[in-house]
């Protein structure tokens, strides 16, 4: 339990985060007001990554930082992203987001309960997400020219990660 402070800082942010993240939402619908989305979206993982230093603070176990940090990728990753069209900020945006989920598959793996990895591919979630991979890969590969190799490393790596979280316990 956070002490007083604490949990009342951690209230205000979790407000403030479904704030902003209405404000974009909204700023996602309406084209005409882009200025909603460069405002919010540069604040959304800042404040997750916030609340859970708040949540996690004190405690023994300190593997929630590679989380944090994936959390800190996935904003470099935004504002590479909101940066233009520009393939380098695209490439250096998708290398951030790859970073991200690469931090949380090494998280997620530490907790899988599997002694063989392989085992949960017994999990129909696993099942879903193997074949939904599988199913936009094949719709995608025609079109994607020198994307090919990023795009099918990146359907991968995501893929990866939502299996191995499947086959973690239900609360860390």
């Amino acid at each position: 339990m956070l002490p007083l402070p604490a949990y009342r800082t951690y209230l205000l942010l979790s407000l403030l985060f479904g704030l902003v993240l209405a404000i974009n939402l909204i700023g996602q619908q309406l084209p005409q007001w882009p200025l909603l989305v460069q405002v919010s979206k540069p604040l959304l993982m800042p404040i997750l990554a916030w609340l859970l230093w708040l949540q996690k603070q004190g405690e023994k176990e300190k593997n929630w930082r590679i989380i944090w940090v994936g959390l800190v990728a996935a904003w470099m990753g935004d504002l590479m992203l909101m940066k233009g069209n520009e393939p380098s900020f695209f490439m250096a945006g998708l290398a951030s987001f790859l970073l991200t989920h690469l931090l949380y598959i090494f998280y997620f793996w530490k907790y899988t309960n599997a002694v063989n990895p392989l085992s949960h591919l017994k999990n129909p979630g696993t099942l879903l997400a193997l074949g939904y991979a599988a199913t936009l890969l094949n719709f995608l590969i025609p079109s994607l020219a020198n994307m090919l190799v990023p795009v099918v490393i990146y359907t991968l790596v995501i893929t990866l990660m939502l299996t191995v979280a499947l086959a973690t316990p239900e609360q860390l």
